[in-house]
């Protein structure tokens, strides 16, 4: 009596041999129900002869998994090993009642099971399904044995697909190597074109790329680069990596080899026969292993173009710096010239009055010769300041027409100025710069005529331009040299300054012109008769305006050439002497002429000459409970300049070293956007520059008291 474990294990098997069973018949092209009944396997005898099938199966099946993994030569080896153990199976097969087809599928299951395990091929596999059949249709039709023939032709194939399946690899690879030749052709045909000279080094410093710019531009050979790279030096004062204090370019190589760095690092220049060479480094991986990317390239340009900017900036501090001196002296004979003119009891003889009116407008046309020239210095290096705001258009054409009377007056020429009655009497743009365009074009005319008249109109055009024109009934321009100069404001090349052309101020109204958002300069002239120049520029248009009559003369005008102050001492009397301002600044003109307005206004100060003695002069105030409210801040000062004042000042404040913030005010002849964003960033709440209005300056002030 068998128990129900042996029982459960028989049907186990069973539905084992069935399933083997099944897979072959499915793979015949003439099942039958006979040929299925034939194959069942009589249960007395599935334990007795499955047992060391299954152990063969087992052992076959441990040996081929270890051959997946291993050299051909091992796969043969375990293919005729299973071949063998196929053999024992097939002995104990035969001790059964099943027939030699059953032998022949069963060999066909387990011998195809295998060897799809070695080969791992579905092509190759489907291929031994379809030879077994048909091996098998041949036993099934006749008697003639075929297992041997069958073998072999098995060996044969499988010899031959193998030898397919190395040539395939073969190809596989050939195209694969053939790809990378061409991209590697490539990559060097780039790296030998480069303007740049290319060099990696190994981990030892060894030379494993290099480029022929890099030979050219260290003039040596191949040979030779490795050991004329440990000899270069680096320029005194350009080296740029610091990572030791060597000047030898093989040390700061080393060093990067030995402490990679993601970044590219800028090494250093160094000099080579007649040129400069430029050292840059990064660290790469260079087939598979740490390497260091060299880049050289000539730097004979960019130290040339080192040496321009540095002449350039050179030339514009002197510029600056030459203004600024100019602005201050001038600031002052402006002021108090006009002081003198205004006081009508101190000044009683008209020639002494006419004299100073001279020095008053030879100051007034030498502060705008000394802004042209700081202007076109600026342009040309792309830092001029532009401050648009609402201005009035009739007082800066009147100022204008005013500077240029003294000299038409003693030619007897009459000056006039035209407006059209669409025209805004405010219009947004640069009052300063506005200015200089029509005083220089004014004075250019002047120059140039001996008799007659200059005529300054304005209108609007149809797009909200403001379009203006300076005429003249001078000597005229002749047409060459007209041609000429139209080419040069077209081109905004360098001018041509001659006697009877218009030169460097018709070049700057142009470049300031443009500046403005308007047109080329243009200009139109007849020999002997006069010249017509014209200009555009971007104007904001107010929706209400107050027309201004169309022809005025200037003689009409001369009372407002002067306007009165708008704000007088009797609207300063709230302001009381303990509401004191700091006026710093270190030259004695402008602590004169700021003074002068203060009193004239009845605002009570205090003066200190740097930036140190202000900030002394705020922390004594502050304890003696006066605190200054407000603080005129010069930028330029020895000792301590205003920023660092301004600064200083904020400081205190914070830290509570003074109970009271006095409102700084910068007030200086450094007005560049560089200067103005230094005072801003420094804790100055206001910039007004010099020199600036007295007007101006006391409705500024005024704000904060």
């Amino acid at each position: 009596m068998k128990s129900n474990g042996e029982l459960w294990w028989e049907e186990e098997v069973e539905s084992v041999y069935k399933f083997f069973l099944k897979l072959s018949i499915l793979s015949c092209t003439t099942p039958s129900i006979n040929l299925i009944k034939e194959f069942l396997i009589p249960s007395e005898y599935t334990w007795k002869f499955f047992a060391p099938i299954l152990t063969i199966n087992i052992i076959c099946l441990l040996v081929v998994y270890s051959a997946t993994k291993k050299t051909p030569l091992h796969k043969i080896i375990v293919i005729i090993i299973c071949h063998e153990f196929h053999n024992l199976q097939l002995l104990q097969l035969s001790k059964t009642q099943l027939n030699s087809k059953i032998f022949e599928v069963l060999a066909f299951i387990t011998r195809a099971e295998i060897e799809f395990t070695i080969i791992k091929d579905k092509w190759i596999f489907n291929f031994l399904i379809l030879i077994h059949i048909c091996e098998w249709h041949v036993q099934l039709d006749t008697s003639d044995p075929f297992s041997l023939l069958t073998d072999v032709m098995i060996l044969v194939i499988l010899c031959n697909v193998s030898r397919i399946h190395i040539m395939k690899i073969s190809f596989e690879r050939f195209v694969y190597r053939k790809e990378l030749e061409n991209t590697t052709n490539r990559l060097n045909t780039i790296a030998q074109a480069l303007f740049e000279g290319i060099i990696i080094l190994s981990e030892n410093a060894g030379v494993v790329f290099y480029n022929e710019e890099a030979l050219e531009l260290l003039r040596t050979t191949a040979e030779n680069l490795k050991s004329d790279l440990n000899s270069i030096k680096y320029i005194d004062g350009k080296k740029i990596a610091r990572f030791s204090d060597s000047t030898n370019l093989i040390d700061d190589i080393v060093y990067l080899l030995n402490n990679p760095r993601h970044e590219e690092t800028l090494l250093g220049i160094s000099f080579i026969g007649s040129t400069n060479i430029e050292w840059k480094a990064k660290n790469i991986i260079w087939e598979s292993k740490p390497s260091l990317f060299i880049s050289i390239r000539n730097a004979n340009q960019i130290i040339e173009l080192e040496k321009n900017i540095s002449k350039e900036n050179l030339k514009n501090l002197i510029l600056r710096s030459a203004s600024h001196e100019l602005k201050t002296p001038l600031n002052s004979i402006i002021y108090f010239t006009s002081e003198l003119l205004e006081d009508k009891t101190l000044i009683k003889d008209e020639i002494l009055k006419k004299k100073l009116k001279t020095v008053l407008v030879s100051g007034k046309l030498m502060l705008s010769l000394v802004n042209d020239l700081l202007d076109y210095s600026k342009i040309l290096t792309g830092g001029l300041n532009i401050q648009k705001k609402l201005c009035n258009i009739e007082e800066i054409i009147i100022n204008t027409c005013d500077l240029i009377q003294l000299q038409a007056e003693k030619k007897k020429l009459s000056v006039i100025y035209r407006f059209d009655s669409l025209l805004p009497r405010k219009v947004y743009t640069d009052p300063l710069r506005f200015g200089q365009i029509l005083l220089n074009l004014a004075t250019n005319a002047i120059r140039h005529t001996l008799k007659g008249k200059i005529e300054i109109s304005c209108n609007l055009t149809p797009k909200n331009m403001l379009k203006c024109y300076v005429e003249d009934t001078g000597i005229g321009i002749n047409d060459q040299k007209l041609k000429r100069m139209t080419q040069e404001l077209n081109s905004f090349a360098i001018p041509t300054v001659d006697s009877t052309g218009k030169g460097l101020g018709i070049h700057i109204s142009n470049l300031l012109c443009k500046q403005l958002g308007g047109k080329v300069l243009k200009g139109k002239s007849t020999l002997g008769k006069g010249s017509i120049f014209s200009f555009k520029i971007d104007i904001n248009n107010p929706n209400s305006f107050q027309p201004i009559d169309q022809v005025i003369s200037v003689e009409e005008c001369n009372e407002n050439a002067m306007p009165e102050s708008s704000l007088s001492i009797n609207c300063l009397e709230q302001y009381s002497l303990n509401q004191s301002v700091l006026i710093v600044d270190d030259m004695e003109f402008n602590l004169e002429i700021l003074g002068s307005i203060f009193k004239n206004y009845g605002v009570a100060f205090c003066e200190a000459i740097n930036g140190k003695i202000a900030i002394e002069k705020v922390i004594e105030h502050d304890k003696k409970q006066r605190p200054f409210k407000v603080i005129m801040m010069d930028s330029s000062m020895p000792e301590m300049d205003g920023w660092e004042a301004s600064k200083n000042i904020n400081k205190l404040y914070r830290e509570g070293n003074i109970r009271f913030l006095p409102v700084i005010i910068g007030h200086s002849a450094y007005n560049s956007d560089e200067d103005v964003k230094l005072c801003f960033e420094s804790g100055m709440a206001e910039f007004l520059p010099k020199p600036c209005s007295p007007e101006e300056i006391i409705q500024t002030v005024i704000k904060y008291l």
